[in-house]
């Protein structure tokens, strides 16, 4: 047999390619007040798909590719000419993108775009030194905001088929509020019933938003028309944290159905059809200080703990609207 496998045997099933890692930092000066800033700092992947770019896997013929340092360039343009309100926002930065290679690229058939905003708050000093500091920013927290967007060619449209929002790297902690009883026990159940725990996770949290009918093109076109992204974020995490802190939690499965509840209950939450969680449930073992005659084992008198990285419960969940819902 030929080690040289025959044309005929294989095929292309599924293909993408573009820049991954772009490393985007813009500044809005105020119009007014040139020394007031707004910032945003993102980290882009972007790909592109189209069975016109076959070619370039199975006959080795570049033709079709728009390079993957063409994708980085058009990344840092967009970045520079859109108006403030769609580059500082990222939602619509990434849609703006995926706008930009489908109209631009007849050949191309869809744009895949994934992004990640670093955190930057305007540092606030104490009134005699002025307050909120013009230019001056803290990295206060490593969560990060996410975006995924999907765009296609429909005919002469095109269309949006995934948006989504979300948070990664929340890290959260209660030291109390928090059992797991009343589960399954067999013969390899080793784990003892608590009331009161602790209860550390790190939020992974992604919901889908929907777009006005109508094309993207048209609605970038109309931005008083889009969802009201950024709020819609704020709203998101308010949820998360106010349910983590409140709710008392009889399992961390209870805790984001909770949280799912909610989101998808605010009437300011109407264009997110669903929102998806994976929650790490990170371990807090209270050490054994009974050499010394200390109690320190018992859920009421443990004070002092080992936090484990790993092993860790690992919990996912996606709550979405019923058919019929309407807020």
């Amino acid at each position: 047999m030929s080690a040289k496998a025959s044309s005929s045997n294989v095929r292309l099933a599924s293909a993408s390619y573009g820049k991954d890692l772009v490393r985007i930092f813009r500044i809005v000066r105020d119009a007014s007040d040139p020394s007031s800033h707004r910032v945003a700092e993102y980290t882009v992947r972007c790909l592109l798909h189209g069975e016109s770019l076959t070619p370039s896997y199975t006959k080795a013929d570049n033709s079709p590719v728009v390079a993957t340092d063409t994708v980085k360039n058009t990344l840092n343009y967009l970045a520079k000419v859109l108006p403030a309100d769609d580059v500082l926002c990222p939602e619509r930065y990434a849609l703006h993108v995926v706008n930009h290679f489908l109209s631009t690229y007849s050949h191309i058939e869809k744009t895949e775009v994934d992004l990640i905003q670093h955190k930057w708050t305007r540092i606030v000093l104490d009134p005699k030194d002025g307050g909120a500091h013009k230019h001056s920013f803290v990295r206060d927290g490593e969560e990060k905001r996410t975006v995924r967007a999907l765009g296609e060619r429909s005919g002469s449209e095109i269309n949006v088929t995934t948006l989504e929002g979300g948070i990664k790297g929340l890290l959260l902690l209660k030291s109390s509020g928090s059992a797991f009883h009343g589960f399954h026990r067999d013969s390899f159940t080793t784990l003892k019933e608590v009331h009161d725990r602790i209860f550390s996770t790190e939020v992974e949290c992604s919901y889908s938003i929907a777009l006005p009918k109508g094309g993207l093109t048209a609605a970038l076109k109309k931005p008083a028309t889009l969802p009201k992204f950024c709020e819609i974020h704020s709203s998101v995490k308010s949820h998360i944290l106010r349910i983590f802190a409140l709710d008392d939690s009889a399992s961390v499965q209870a805790t984001m159905y909770r949280m799912g509840e909610h989101i998808l209950g605010d009437a300011a939450n109407t264009t997110v059809q669903d929102v998806s969680f994976a929650l790490p449930n990170k371990h807090y073992i209270p050490i054994d200080l009974g050499f010394k005659g200390l109690s320190n084992l018992d859920e009421k008198n443990a004070e002092v703990f080992l936090p484990t990285a790993h092993p860790s419960g690992y919990i996912k969940a996606k709550i979405a609207r019923s058919p019929a819902a309407k807020l």
